[in-house]
């Protein structure tokens, strides 16, 4: 591991994000499996197979930028988007589920049928959480300029895989 992952994962850490830092380092710590060709003592051909290789620099800094960007760049983004499309009242309504004979017969069922009520969010919040303002519009545009800087193959290229949201509402 890289003196530069190694000092991310630590500030990582630090912000009480251990939980990111550690998948990192199992990431990195099982490297990738790529396919080689090799050939035995006595063999007219070669063999191809599959081995596990460390990641170079590069590729290690790239695989902390994407999971960077996945958590605080488009996991964000994904639940505006939800938010936007399904967060209405009748999207998380009470489903009723009728008794059938077989796939129920072992549930202890009380009645001839049961209820659930589906959704995505914790007690006492909304179905989908929204970032702030403050979120969107400062912290937000700081950590892809970090991220991008951080991209190894340079800001431009960083914001071909993460584009600019299309517009932050105030």
């Amino acid at each position: 591991m890289t003196e530069d992952s190694i000092e991310i994962m630590k500030e990582l850490r630090e912000a009480r994000l251990g939980w990111i830092a550690d998948e990192l380092a199992e990431s990195i710590a099982l490297g990738k499996q790529t396919t080689k060709e090799f050939r035995e003592a006595g063999a007219k051909k070669a063999t191809r197979a599959s081995t596990i290789e460390s990641f170079t620099p590069d590729e290690e800094m790239s695989l902390i930028v994407e999971t960077l960007a996945q958590y605080f760049v488009l996991i964000p983004a994904a639940w505006k988007s939800a938010g936007t499309h399904f967060a209405q009242k009748e999207t998380f309504a009470k489903v009723e589920i009728k008794e059938q004979p077989g796939i129920y017969a072992q549930l202890p069922i009380v009645g001839e049928s049961f209820s659930a009520k589906l959704g995505i969010f914790q007690e006492g919040e909304g179905p989908f959480h929204d970032f702030d303002v403050a979120y969107l519009n400062e912290s937000l545009p700081a950590l892809r300029r970090v991220l991008s800087a951080l991209w190894p193959d340079g800001a431009e290229d960083f914001e071909k895989h993460y584009p600019e949201p299309e517009s932050i509402t105030q």
